[in-house]
């Protein structure tokens, strides 16, 4: 989660301090591979959805693809599940 927020603040849609959408009408593509990454999964996911929400009203968007581990999941093929 450390390095997800680094990315976003390097993008200057995250605050410093606390995680709070400050991109204003940027539009942030994440581009999926969340799964099997470490500890944090979950955590992850649910910053993105709560940055969605705070992005959708300042006029920005966070849309997040299906990357091949995210698929891999839904098959129930596990072999890089962390």
């Amino acid at each position: 989660i450390t390095n997800f927020r680094r990315a976003l603040r390097f993008g200057k849609v995250l605050a410093n301090d606390k995680d709070e959408w400050v991109g204003g009408d940027k539009f942030v593509i994440q581009t999926g591979d969340v799964f099997d990454r470490g500890p944090d999964t979950l955590e992850i996911l649910e910053l993105i959805q709560k940055l969605q929400a705070e992005a959708i009203s300042a006029g920005g968007c966070i849309v997040q693809l299906m990357g091949n581990h995210e698929l891999l999941n839904l098959a129930s093929d596990f072999r890089y599940a962390s």
